[in-house]
């Protein structure tokens, strides 16, 4: 967890569309936190790497986001 503040962060796990991340493998895989309100407000960022699935396929993901922050 990031306690709170904007900025780069890896990502440890994932699981888009049945394909389930690798997290023994070596993975690229970041976020980028733009925008952290309060409980109820949003957060916003974007996302992007390489990874290697549990059977060793290798993915390219990215994309953005905007969630209600909950905790």
């Amino acid at each position: 967890m990031n306690n709170g503040q904007l900025g780069n962060f890896p990502i440890s796990s994932l699981s888009a569309n049945q394909v389930n991340f690798n997290s023994q493998a070596a993975n690229t895989l970041t976020t980028n936190l733009t925008a952290l309100g309060n409980v109820g407000d949003l957060m916003i960022g974007t996302f992007a790497g390489n990874f290697k699935d549990v059977n060793g396929a290798p993915h390219t993901i990215n994309g953005t986001y905007r969630v209600i922050r909950d905790w």
